[in-house]
């Protein structure tokens, strides 16, 4: 064998146990409020992605892309800001302003009469989503 070193101090016969994960090992605390936080957007960006071609139709909006472009160009700029910011406040905080101005982009979608007002709760789901995501890569 290897030269190495056996690191435990005492030699134990292998046991089965010994391969079952324990609850405390599965699950970190300190990862938890990031986890729901991604689960929580990912449910909700998952019913934007389905109900806007419907919605942009119910307007009369042709170009169905100009809600995700206008949320792409908002989330690309913020994206930049929001990593430095939460470096600087820290991860909660900014997190949470993320989650809110997300929250008035579902706000806004559920109460939007006309194209303008629809492509504002693109540009602010952008502004939130760009909050969001660098924040919780860097949690």
């Amino acid at each position: 064998m290897l030269p190495i070193q056996e690191t435990q101090k005492r030699k134990s016969d292998f046991k089965l146990t010994d391969i079952i994960p324990r609850p405390s090992e599965l699950i970190a605390p300190e990862v938890f409020v990031p986890t729901a936080v991604m689960l929580l957007i990912t449910i909700c960006t998952g019913f934007y992605m389905l109900l806007v071609p419907d919605i942009s139709t119910q307007l009369g909006i042709e170009n169905k892309g100009l809600f995700f472009f206008t949320h792409m160009l908002s989330s690309l700029f913020v994206r930049f800001i929001a990593g430095r910011i939460s470096d600087r406040i820290g991860r909660r905080k900014t997190l949470l302003a993320g989650v809110i101005i997300f929250a008035i982009a579902t706000i806004i979608m559920v109460n939007v009469k006309g194209m303008y007002m629809f492509l504002f709760c693109g540009f602010v789901y952008g502004v939130g989503t760009g909050i969001i995501s660098p924040t919780l890569m860097a949690w």
